[in-house]
């Protein structure tokens, strides 16, 4: 499965959360293959350096993360995408509305994961989570906060967030044996 995490500048929360998704998926054998983009992202600049210094202290560096700018080419390699805010899901719903269905915001699609039936094949499995649509939606506090031109305290606070969020998202998905290793 490929999971297309979204948030504005693509310079801090979406590549920790693309980091802490490729780092799960390695630790418990599922194929999964996690991106990040930026709804106002300017292609090529590096995480900021707060970021990648928490990063690398919670022992996922994101060093190597260059921004990507939200185009329909990551769109349609996505089979789900991740928004960390709710900005950066009205804003991906209404450039590419054909792909509702398959846009969330990370604290919604939390919500909806347990109710999601086992996963016999990914797209059917997708088509499921977007019948769960509007409860997702209607999640309270659906943003995880941005760390941008904040203290290095604030990134911490939200890595360790965004960490924890993945996590959860990792073992739902791991439960549901969506992008399971063979």
């Amino acid at each position: 499965m490929n999971v297309l995490f979204v948030c504005t500048g693509n310079v801090c929360r979406s590549p920790m959360a693309e980091g802490f998704l490729r780092d799960q998926a390695h630790r418990r054998g599922l194929d999964i293959d996690a991106r990040s983009t930026g709804t106002h992202a300017w292609n090529g600049r590096a995480a900021t350096v707060d970021g990648r210094r928490v990063m690398a202290e919670l022992g996922v560096p994101i060093d190597d993360h260059r921004t990507l700018e939200l185009d329909r080419d990551l769109i349609d390699w996505a089979d789900l995408v991740i928004c960390l805010a709710t900005e950066h899901l009205r804003q991906t719903r209404r450039t590419f509305p054909d792909v509702a269905d398959k846009t969330f915001t990370l604290k919604g699609f939390l919500e909806i994961l347990p109710s999601l039936p086992p996963c016999d094949d990914t797209e059917s499995w997708l088509g499921a989570a977007g019948k769960h649509r509007r409860l997702a939606d209607a999640v309270a506090s659906p943003d995880v906060d941005d760390p941008f031109g904040e203290r290095t305290a604030a990134y911490r606070r939200v890595a360790t967030e965004i960490r924890d969020l993945i996590e959860r998202m990792a073992d739902g998905l791991e439960d549901k044996r969506v992008g399971a290793g063979t």
